[in-house]
């Protein structure tokens, strides 16, 4: 069996993908960064506040709110931090085609070709929109399930749950 799939990996896929990442492989490294930082905030400008209606002004307090807001707004907004940083190191929409076989899947993006054989896939993801093949915590193919060409969502499901040995969880985003 045989599969086509073409993605145009733009912030979209970006953000669905560490989102993705973010309920799964990296589950625990994202929540913590997220809540962290947050919580880091609120903390912070809950104490920067108390020191100043104490201090009555002072820079110390100026800054420690001013900082503690900065580490506020990063957690709030951490996937779009994410999605930026991955996203300006790409040309945009950026095509990749994705061929899978019975030996191996060759993901091509430009001029290059990478081939990866079903044993190095590490995790499995599906949502609404996208399978996802996670080589390891850090690095993955997001596949989209519009960009099929050659082969059938269902069939395709099928195919790599048996040639990877993985289930494919399905996460909601």
């Amino acid at each position: 069996m045989e599969f086509l799939v073409k993605t145009n990996l733009g912030t979209t896929e970006i953000m669905a993908y560490q989102k993705i990442a973010g309920k799964t492989v990296q589950k625990v490294k994202m929540t913590a960064l997220h809540w962290g930082l947050i919580g880091f905030g609120l903390l912070g400008l809950t104490a920067s506040g108390a020191a100043l209606s104490v201090a009555r002004g002072g820079a110390g307090a100026v800054l420690g709110i001013a900082l503690s807001m900065l580490a506020f707004v990063w957690g709030v907004n951490w996937y779009r931090y994410l999605t930026f940083k991955t996203a300006r190191r790409l040309p945009a929409e950026f095509e990749q085609k994705f061929y899978f076989d019975d030996a191996s899947m060759v993901a091509q993006g430009g001029t290059e070709k990478v081939v990866h054989q079903y044993g190095e896939f590490r995790d499995l993801a599906e949502t609404e929109d996208y399978f996802v093949l996670f080589l390891h915590k850090g690095a993955g193919y997001i596949l989209d399930k519009k960009g099929f060409l050659t082969g059938t969502l269902a069939q395709f499901g099928e195919f790599i749950k048996e040639k990877t040995g993985k289930d494919i969880p399905f996460v909601k985003i």
